[in-house]
């Protein structure tokens, strides 16, 4: 007999407590719980659900910071057929209405942090149906999380689950505008995890480290592929450079994704301090989310010496898609490696013929990990098509050897006078000089030129920088009209959770009220 429909997230974690039982699953501040212990936890959410209503297709909402229940919440979306919906933790109140109304949630998995911006839209929400509560002293009208566990089947779930079956709706991160529903399915996930798994060569010996936020695809999938494969997920509430130095070392932890802004941090300790740490058990350290300075990865080698480095690109809509290996890192600078296994991409100019070998166009991909449009917008997934390709709109350039280089995001790029010029390229000069702890250059007005550039710097604690410093930085290592014409210092840059730098911030005090913009 044929088996059709076996590419399921759910199923791996039932396996798992079959085969690993009293292995520790996930682990979180002084809570241990072992693969039979999650998967009966996943079981009676799933059980749980189901009786209070909630059925196959339902979207869940997840509103929590980062904790083991977290996890939970997503496999019993895994296990159930409901669609998980994990929200932004730092939304405020319309922000979390509009993704609880434009994703239709009946149901919602909240944390105590969030009851005063839910209260303020509570009124509002036309769908929701059921909110269960993590967390002590359960308001009225929300269910107990740990009293639903308890009152429903540890039993598997029985539901009729497709692997074309939605599996997560995840909302871009909104760096150009207003967020956007990415659907993922069950096969593109499961695929996704398997993919990687062989890509970054994880293994069920594994212990990763998950500092980054859960609501994110980059924690969430790497989370995913440990459990894929049977290995051990551990979770940090929140990122601190030494508490994440010694975690690893008391825990061994094996493998980590770590977004550059981490690996910023850690870099940024005493380098007595940072040799007192033993993170001799790392094997594998992942870079993605955000462009890794050459100075960052020159740390990273020199510092996770047992381990092996990978640079990823990839974005919530098409899953990972580009990898760096280790083995190229010295060799290719500023480069995101070569397409991983099951994907093609091509580079397309605005009108959407191929560019000339060397030239930057807009990068599309194919393969069977990526999403299957986005929720009710049919037109910005129209207007991110071409054909079965999609893009997120990253401009980016191969090399003859078929290396991708992010040169950056096509919403960043300048044009100065009808000249393109990607600041990404300034960013990492900047970042070069040795004041520097962290830069973002963006376009602003100008009625010369139409627009020109400036650079917002934070210099590194102790230091002292001139504007006149920089720009020279610039001056004897870039071409003279990519030279800022304007710096400002500042304590720090506007950040979302993940990594990312919201230059959307920094251009808008400046773009508002003019004839044209940039979003």
């Amino acid at each position: 007999m044929l088996l059709t429909n076996t590419l399921l997230v759910g199923d791996t974690l039932r396996q798992h407590a079959q085969k690993y039982p009293n292995k520790d699953a996930i682990i979180f501040k002084d809570q241990r719980i072992t693969y039979k212990q999650y998967n009966e936890r996943v079981n009676r959410l799933s059980n749980g659900l189901f009786g209070l209503g909630l059925k196959k297709g339902d979207r869940l909402g997840i509103l929590l910071m980062n904790c083991s229940e977290y996890m939970e919440a997503y496999f019993a979306a895994n296990k159930t057929g409901l669609v998980g919906v994990p929200i932004n933790y730092n939304l405020k109140s319309d922000e979390i209405k509009y993704i609880l109304n434009h994703s239709e949630a009946a149901g919602l998995i909240v944390g105590p942090e969030f009851l005063e911006r839910l209260g303020a839209v509570s009124s509002e929400l036309n769908s929701l149906k059921h909110c269960v509560f993590v967390g002590k002293d359960t308001p009225s009208k929300m269910i107990p999380y740990e009293q639903l566990l308890a009152s429903s089947s540890p039993e598997e779930p029985q539901v009729d689950l497709k692997e074309a079956d939605p599996n997560m709706i995840m909302y871009t991160s909104g760096t150009t505008g207003f967020p956007k529903g990415a659907m993922r399915s069950h096969r593109a996930n499961t695929l996704l995890y398997m993919y990687s798994c062989i890509e970054f060569g994880f293994t069920e010996e594994d212990i990763t480290i998950s500092c980054g936020p859960l609501y994110h695809a980059g924690p969430g999938f790497f989370n995913h592929m440990h459990i894929y494969i049977g290995g051990t997920v551990l979770i940090k509430d929140k990122f601190e450079a030494r508490d994440a130095l010694k975690t690893i070392q008391d825990e061994k932890v094996t493998t980590g994704f770590i977004v550059p802004t981490m690996y910023n941090l850690m870099m940024q300790l005493p380098e007595e301090e940072l040799k007192s740490y033993d993170v001799s058990s790392m094997r594998v350290v992942i870079s993605a989310a955000a462009p890794l300075h050459t100075k960052t990865k020159d740390w990273i080698l020199n510092y996770f010496t047992n381990a092996k480095l990978s640079e990823a690109y990839g974005a919530t809509e098409l899953g990972i898609c580009t990898n760096l290996k280790h083995r190229d890192q010295r060799r290719k600078i500023r480069c995101v490696g070569q397409g991983v296994f099951g994907y093609e991409m091509k580079l397309l100019d605005e009108d959407g013929n191929p560019v000339k070998p060397g030239d930057p166009g807009i990068l599309y991909a194919t393969g069977p990990c990526m999403l299957d449009g986005y929720y009710k917008n049919a037109k910005a997934t129209e207007e991110n098509s071409a054909g079965s390709w999609f893009t997120v709109g990253d401009i980016v350039k191969e090399d003859d050897e078929g290396y991708y280089y992010v040169v950056d995001r096509k919403s960043d790029m300048v044009i100065s006078g009808g000249v393109n010029i990607y600041p990404v390229e300034i960013d990492n000069c900047i970042m070069s000089h040795p004041k520097v702890a962290d830069v973002a250059v963006i376009g602003i007005p100008d009625e010369l030129w139409g627009e020109s550039l400036k650079a917002f710097v934070v210099i590194k604690g102790g230091e002292a920088c001139t504007e006149e410093e920089i720009v020279e930085h610039c001056r004897q290592n870039l071409a003279p009209y990519k030279k800022p014409k304007s710096v400002e210092f500042v304590p720090e840059l506007p950040r979302n959770p993940s990594g990312k730098i919201l230059k959307r911030v920094l251009r808008d005090q400046f773009w508002k009220g003019q004839e044209s913009g940039v979003s």
